[in-house]
């Protein structure tokens, strides 16, 4: 009995954490005008798709070897991840998988940083660029591209959220990570990134607990060394 209601009831838990998680985006951000705006444009441009919706179809039109789950980093968390890896206007921040884009304005309006959005769903990359088009934002770029074969010279700081991810894929990332030059930030959820390279190419500075919507993970700081 227990395993029927199981689902159910992480569904409920799922709905009151999306809930709860806006009303702490309300009270906290809605300040910034511009992000306002921002998300504003969010709830319109996807009032009639559903993100989750959205990746399962991509997904079942363009199968991989890996199970990909749509799931967005929470603005709340960001705070913590921006503090503990010292992210500011210095900094240009690729994220990695970026869903929707959320992250990336976020970043650009509230801490400043130059941001480039890196995902492999054509629909999220094509709502992002008509929303950023608005703004006229040169700091903001976003790019449909597998993030495998992506180019990351530009980056200071790279953000990670690849929890599907396939021990295979992560190594790969790691190797690529290689030319980056000494000091570049790389924030990973669930794993570092120090057990995936054959000989020592990051150094952790920081392991923390961050929230997602569906329960916690750890987060952990590395610079390319």
């Amino acid at each position: 009995m227990n395993n029927f209601f199981r689902p159910f009831l992480f569904k409920i838990k799922y709905a009151f954490s999306e809930l709860a998680e806006f009303f702490k985006v309300c009270l906290r951000f809605y300040k910034t005008p511009r992000f306002l705006v921002i998300d504003l444009l969010f709830f319109t441009f996807y009032f009639f798709s559903n993100p989750y919706r959205i990746c399962r179809r991509f997904f079942e039109e363009n199968p991989c070897d890996e199970k990909q789950f749509y799931g967005e980093t929470p603005l709340t968390t960001w705070v913590e991840i921006a503090e503990k890896a010292d992210l500011g206007e210095k900094d240009w921040v690729y994220e990695l998988g970026c869903g929707r884009g959320k992250g990336v304005f976020w970043l650009h309006c509230l801490k400043g940083c130059r941001v480039t959005g890196i995902d492999l769903n054509p629909v999220f990359i094509q709502k992002a660029i008509k929303i950023n088009k608005i703004f006229k934002w040169p700091d903001v770029q976003f790019i449909e591209k597998n993030m495998l074969n992506a180019d990351f010279k530009d980056a200071t700081a790279i953000y990670l959220y690849g929890t599907s991810l396939s021990n295979n894929s992560i190594a790969q990332l790691a190797k690529r990570f290689e030319p980056l030059p000494s000091g570049t930030k790389i924030i990973t959820v669930s794993f570092p990134l120090t057990g995936f390279t054959q000989k020592p190419l990051f150094k952790p500075t920081a392991q923390f607990k961050g929230n997602f919507l569906w329960g916690e993970a750890d987060i952990y700081v590395q610079i390319k060394i």
